[in-house]
């Protein structure tokens, strides 16, 4: 009787482990297809390149769940560059053009093929979850394939369409001619070489379509990594634009570079920049549901405004950048229904600069905004998280007045790490301390040695030493809950 028991009991531990290796065995099955080159009859040498997919990060998620009208539903072809990322398997096609990446890991993955001499592409939303998943599946619909690089002429003087899915190299400055209309297609790459710049004067028009246009370096195209001394410049705009939406800009040192009056750049990507965005010496120019992300060169400014008429940033996401914003003698200026996430500093107001900055979230470790250099900054209704929420301070030989460099706001919720306003703001021309209006404000508590403590203004800085005076944060803090109306709208 006990060894009918002993054996019965062998046998159930047995299945059960059975069972247990069987439910927690690591699944794997074979991602494969087929990658041919236009006009060619052997396809071997293609390198094809696998990442892993899902690489929006969790937060930016969130918040463009959360916001949904800001930018644009964000997936991973608007951040995705094999240079930024870590292949997991590389392979080469053979003769045929076929490439198997056998024992890959259940899950979702993308990607790059490319070939020196023919460009590259991306393949997305690759889902495994069975034995075998064919890229030329007759129910996903793809046709792969790759076009010789395609080399652009340094004078564009009559209509020049970048066709979808192929790849233009720009070697030398570009111009186009004002007669010429410039055409971008989805999925055009535009890969500017080192220090380059495409100069449009004519009329340009970027496509709708589910996949943006991409302007780039060349610089590492047909490997991973970049090198950053290799960046090409820009992209200026001169000529007048249909539309400027549906692009993405990545790795060029001042990225897009817009001159012309009455611009608008809507739905746009602008990563890995030194400066993604530039609104230079113009007017009525406004960017809008656009993503400007990673854009972390300590030396640069992820969009830059400078003697703008009529500047405007509205319903647009700032995630990870060194600084988001830098405006420069801006007038009417308005930053408005913007979330600012884990920057540095999130906007620069400086040099003549007067902008309105409204119904905003500002959430980061370093200052929310900055203001400086004869620039005044209206602050209403914003959510602002931050180490210095608003620093306001001297910038060496440009004398502050009280019309020219002042700070103000109300009706904001703060929640300061260090100080909520930092103001070391000198001013001329004035027989006492300016008053800063600050009143009306969440302060997180109504503790009024609590909000001095997190406040430099003229009784911490002491007696002037020279002919200016200080300012004087004015604040009420009898505001006991946050406000309700504050942030985006």
């Amino acid at each position: 009787m006990k060894i009918k028991n002993a054996t019965l009991f062998f046998i159930i531990c047995s299945l059960f482990i059975i069972s247990c290796d069987s439910d927690t065995k690591t699944q794997k099955g074979i991602i494969s297809g087929v990658i041919t080159l236009d006009g060619q009859q052997d396809y071997s040498g293609i390198r094809v390149m696998l990442y892993s997919a899902d690489i929006v990060p969790g937060k930016l998620k969130e918040l463009n769940d959360q916001y949904q009208q800001l930018a644009f539903p964000v997936e991973d072809k608007h951040i995705f560059d094999h240079r930024k990322f870590s292949p997991l398997f590389s392979v080469f096609t053979n003769k045929k053009g076929f490439f198997s990446f056998p024992e890959t890991v259940y899950g979702k993955y993308i990607i790059t093929y490319l070939k020196e001499g023919w460009g590259y592409n991306y393949i997305y939303d690759i889902e495994l979850h069975s034995s075998e998943y064919n890229t030329n599946s007759i129910y996903i619909y793809r046709d792969l394939s790759l076009s010789p690089l395609l080399i652009v002429p340094s004078v564009l003087e009559n209509d020049y369409i970048f066709y979808s899915d192929k790849c233009y190299y720009f070697p030398q400055n570009t111009m186009a001619f004002p007669v010429a209309k410039v055409t971008i297609e989805p999925s055009a790459k535009l890969l500017l070489g080192e220090g380059i710049e495409f100069s449009i004067y004519g009329e340009l028009e970027i496509c709708d379509g589910s996949n943006f246009a991409i302007m780039t370096s060349f610089s590492n195209i047909y490997e991973t990594g970049v090198n950053s001394s290799k960046l090409g410049q820009r992209v200026i705009i001169y000529g007048t634009a249909n539309k400027i939406s549906n692009l993405r800009v990545s790795y060029l040192n001042s990225g897009l570079d817009i001159r012309a009056e009455n611009q608008i750049l809507r739905n746009a990507s602008l990563c890995y920049n030194g400066t993604a965005m530039i609104a230079y010496q113009t007017a009525n120019v406004t960017l809008s549901n656009s993503l400007i992300y990673a854009n972390t060169n300590s030396e640069y400014a992820s969009i830059i405004a400078y003697n703008v008429n009529g500047y405007n940033a509205i319903n647009n996401i700032f995630y990870q950048n060194n600084i988001s914003i830098r405006n420069k003698t801006l007038t009417n200026s308005t930053i408005r229904n913007n979330v600012f996430y884990g920057g540095n500093t999130e906007v620069e107001n400086a040099f003549n600069s007067n902008c309105l900055f409204e119904h905003n979230i500002i959430n980061n470790v370093g200052i929310g905004l900055d203001n400086t250099a004869q620039s005044n900054l209206e602050v209403n209704y914003n959510d602002i998280t931050a180490n210095v929420c608003i620093y306001n301070w001297f910038f060496p030989n440009v004398g502050n007045s009280p019309n020219e460099g002042w700070v103000q706001g109300t009706n904001n919720n703060f929640n300061a790490f260090r100080y909520t306003v930092e103001s070391r703001a000198a001013y001329f021309l004035i027989s006492s301390d300016l008053l800063l209006d600050f009143r009306n404000n969440y302060w997180g508590t109504t503790s009024e040695t609590e909000i001095e403590n997190k406040i430099i203004d003229s009784y911490d800085l002491g007696v002037p030493g020279g002919d200016y005076y200080w300012s004087i944060v004015n604040y009420k803090p009898y505001q006991h809950n946050r406000i309700i109306s504050a942030g985006i709208k």
